[in-house]
């Protein structure tokens, strides 16, 4: 947008979203199987991979739900979201990891010093 000589208005997104909640409740803990018992999601819950910016009482409204619940309920709004929708049809720590990498990269491709 910023090419066209428009800026984009991110006034509402006011939230940071995290796809795979900060407390796990039984959907969750079913849903990961194994991995729930890996020392891993404690490293992983606030890493960017499992993050979205999103409106305040969107936030709110997605809670703890399951994952399949949270993409249906999504909204385009934001480049995040709309990655985790294309990209993502399972939410488990190999995603996270994959998508924290992902992102990563292309922070370095966007602001990168050295060009």
């Amino acid at each position: 947008m910023q090419s066209h000589g428009m800026t984009a208005d991110y006034t509402t997104i006011t939230s940071i979203e995290h796809i795979m909640p900060q407390t796990l409740d039984r959907a969750w803990k079913e849903y990961l199987g194994e991995d729930v018992d890996s020392d891993e999601y404690d490293r992983l819950i606030n890493t960017i991979g499992n993050l979205c910016l999103v409106s305040a009482s969107a936030n709110s409204s997605y809670s703890n739900h399951p994952f399949q619940q949270k993409l249906e309920s999504y909204s385009d709004l934001t480049a995040l979201v709309r990655d985790v929708k294309e990209n993502h049809a399972n939410w488990r720590y190999e995603d996270i990891r994959q998508r924290s990498s992902r992102l990563a990269e292309r922070a370095i491709e966007v602001w990168n010093w050295n060009e």
